[in-house]
């Protein structure tokens, strides 16, 4: 049986409370069953908000050994650019 591939599902989480989130999934090819699931919140919710403090909040991580790597820019339309890591 194949499950819903979006929709919203909420979340309660002990830091920033009470979430709703909207989800995409997809099926993995060359998989036996397995799907992908990728939960969002909408630019300017508060739900963005409690997501961008939870990140804050979280422990830096250690530096990478090895070569830095600049940052490429990811764009979605509609959302806003946003640097992520290439490594």
């Amino acid at each position: 049986m194949r499950g819903h591939t979006t929709g919203r599902k909420s979340f309660h989480h002990p830091l920033v409370g009470d979430l709703t989130l909207g989800y995409q999934s997809m099926d993995l090819s060359g998989t036996s069953g397995q799907r992908l699931v990728a939960y969002f919140a909408e630019p300017g919710s508060p739900e963005d908000d409690a997501l961008a403090l939870l990140d804050m909040a979280s422990p830096v991580a250690e530096p990478a050994r090895g070569p830095v790597r600049p940052a490429r820019v990811m764009t979605t339309p509609g959302r806003p650019e946003r640097a992520v890591s290439s490594g």
